[in-house]
């Protein structure tokens, strides 16, 4: 890409964070709409995907707790990735997520 010849677009709403993988093959992507996804360079395909479950279900279970008089202790906070980053090997994707956790994944071959 010596020449700055643009080489792909690939849709995506949002990006927080994204990375290569070590081989140059992989693009990790991830966005303020929960969701993750892994790229294929080569022909731009999204090879692998996976969305945070969304706040709907956090509100329903808050109301139904508040209707039944209980109270709603929880861990769950809403939260969305931040960060992503493979592993030297490349067979790990680290996801950071705004509150606090981190997903490990193993790279789909």
């Amino acid at each position: 890409m010596v020449d700055g010849q643009l080489l792909r677009t690939l849709p995506y709403d949002d990006v927080n964070a994204l990375a290569f993988s070590p081989d140059g093959h992989l693009l990790a992507l991830v966005g303020r709409d929960s969701g993750m996804r892994l790229w294929r360079i080569e022909d731009g395909k999204a090879v692998w995907q996976w969305q945070v479950p969304k706040a709907t279900l956090y509100q329903w279970l808050q109301a139904l707790f508040r209707r039944l008089g209980l109270p709603f202790a929880h861990r769950l906070r809403l939260s969305f990735p931040v960060s992503v980053a493979f592993s030297p090997d490349g067979r790990l994707l680290a996801v950071g997520m705004s509150n606090g956790v981190i997903y490990l994944w193993r790279v789909p071959q």
